[in-house]
């Protein structure tokens, strides 16, 4: 996750919880949106395995025309698991 994470360049680090491994992200406001506070965690399943779990919601709350503020949180979502895919396909080579 560490090495994926500075090629999202949108995204600032604003906090890092070693014990829950989990990264917090911030996104700047944009002529879209008021910018997106985000969390990545990453928890070991029973099978042995990693579960990734992203929550990100816009800083005010609720965007006004709600849907657009929807479609931009999931967007974010899917570049963040883009990266993260990339990096582990890059491990795994």
């Amino acid at each position: 996750m560490k090495k994926a994470l500075p090629k999202l360049s949108e995204f600032t680090v604003d906090d890092f919880d070693e014990n829950t491994i989990t990264v917090y992200l911030k996104t700047k406001m944009s002529g879209f949106s008021f910018g997106e506070n985000t969390s990545i965690s990453l928890v070991q399943t029973q099978t042995g395995g990693t579960a990734v779990s992203i929550i990100s919601t816009p800083k005010i709350g609720v965007l006004p025309g709600g849907v657009a503020g929807r479609f931009i949180c999931k967007n974010n979502i899917k570049k963040i698991m883009q990266a993260l895919l990339a990096e582990l396909d890059d491990d795994q080579r």
